[in-house]
């Protein structure tokens, strides 16, 4: 697959703005259908996981609405036996990196997370879309070009752990 900065020196605008951008032209009827595939995919892997069947307390939701009516809302004091310990086990999918944010509330002043392949190829992709989309003049046309530079405004990854 092409890198973005090769797709920009091809000048394959229309074709980043597609992938990037292309949400905007969604119905929310489409949107929504997104969304609950995406919600849909989550809930099988985490079935397939022990830290599911720990969420779950042994069940194995079928749907969404089945997920609603058997999990009650947790906290990170739900995970943080199992996340402090970096316990990658119990997880979907084995995370690249953990960190270590200061996030208010609960028993753990200090809380651990995992950074999964995805997560990362995530936020990769919303700050290219937020980068075209803070170009923009209009729909489709952005003055983003290859070998740009731009000052990241978020602080990096927190305390790799």
């Amino acid at each position: 697959m092409a890198t973005v900065d090769e797709r920009l020196r091809k000048k394959e605008y229309h074709r980043l703005w597609q992938e990037y951008c292309g949400f905007l032209d969604l119905s929310m009827d489409d949107y929504m259908k997104i969304q609950r595939r995406l919600l849909e995919e989550q809930l099988e892997m985490y079935n397939n996981c022990r830290l599911g069947e720990i969420i779950f307390q042994g069940h194995k939701p079928k749907t969404i609405e089945d997920f609603r009516e058997l999990v009650p809302y947790t906290t990170y004091d739900d995970y943080a036996d199992y996340l402090l310990a970096k316990d990658a086990s119990v997880l979907p999918a084995e995370p690249v990196l953990w960190i270590q944010t200061t996030w208010e509330g609960g028993r753990h002043p200090t809380k651990v997370a995992p950074y999964t392949r995805g997560i990362l190829d995530s936020h990769k992709d919303n700050v290219i879309g937020a980068l075209i989309l803070s170009t923009s003049t209009k729909k489709g046309e952005f003055s983003l070009r290859c070998h740009d530079k731009f000052l990241y405004g978020m602080a990096p990854l927190p305390y790799l752990t």
